[in-house]
């Protein structure tokens, strides 16, 4: 009975999650996400930052590092298969208090303009596909790697959202603190020396997670030497990812991968240790 009650407690927490970020969610799952809140269920970080919500997502920005520390949002199967057109413009993000990055940092710098929740994730209306390009979601990335094994995987989630129904998707820099980065642009925007992205797929009696490291850096390897469990990813990142879930649940998405649950992933295995 106890173990039943986890799972269905579980279950309704990412079907939650799933219904605040779709507009054509039923009944029973908006009125679970009123009762319970979508940013209950944020990572959280020691470091100063900004939370900001758009239609599409929610960021942490950090004035720091001028970019920021995670996205979180809900890709659907239906998402992926409506395309606007793509912009070719990027923008300043108004709700960024203390002002997010601009063109100016990034010109001439010899980095791309890399998204963090991808343009091909945002691409079923006008609005989420301009927000996809502001520069609050932008971050300062080696040309090879953000058209290589960086969009490899973004092509990767996009593809399990597909075959799954819906993904939780949490993306971005690995930054810390304490470290001194280079930078670029008159803001001073920290270059990463690494990016992280997890991915959760709900729709399992018991939920699957998996999350992948990448430097910075260009890379023919494969996308299954990458991943990591989300407990590693905290001790890089110094993020609590699910902060608001009770400690079984952590153990339960965070100490394992089972690459069985992933297309593509099959022969990954990382045990609880």
């Amino acid at each position: 009975m106890k173990q039943l009650k986890f799972i269905s407690t579980i279950i309704l927490f990412f079907l939650t999650v799933s219904s605040w970020s779709q507009n054509t969610s039923d009944s029973s799952l908006i009125k679970a996400c009123s009762e319970i809140g979508f940013t209950k269920f944020l990572p959280k970080s020691s470091q100063k930052s900004q939370l900001v919500k758009h239609k599409a997502y929610t960021l942490a920005y950090s004035e720091l590092h001028e970019q920021a520390l995670w996205v979180s949002y809900v890709l659907s199967a239906n998402e992926c298969t409506l395309e606007e057109e793509r912009s070719s413009t990027f923008f300043k993000d108004s709700k960024v208090k203390t002002g997010s990055a601009t063109n100016e940092d990034y010109k001439s710098s010899g980095y791309d303009r890399g998204h963090l929740a991808p343009a091909g994730d945002m691409g079923y209306s006008p609005i989420t596909m301009k927000e996809s390009f502001y520069y609050s979601n932008m971050s300062p990335q080696v040309p090879a790697f953000n058209r290589g094994i960086w969009k490899k995987l973004e092509t990767e989630v996009r593809d399990w959202a597909k075959s799954y129904g819906s993904c939780l998707v949490i993306t971005g820099p690995i930054l810390i603190d304490t470290v001194k980065y280079k930078t670029i642009g008159p803001n001073a925007v920290s270059v990463p020396n690494a990016y992280y992205k997890i991915v959760i797929n709900p729709n399992l009696n018991s939920p699957e997670a998996i999350a992948f490291v990448l430097k910075n850096e260009a890379s023919s390897a494969e996308l299954t030497k990458f991943v990591v469990t989300i407990d590693e990813l905290e001790r890089m990142s110094g993020i609590d990812f699910l902060p608001n879930v009770s400690k079984q649940q952590q153990e339960t998405l965070e100490n394992h991968v089972n690459g069985t649950f992933w297309k593509g992933m099959e022969t990954v295995m990382i045990l609880a240790k």
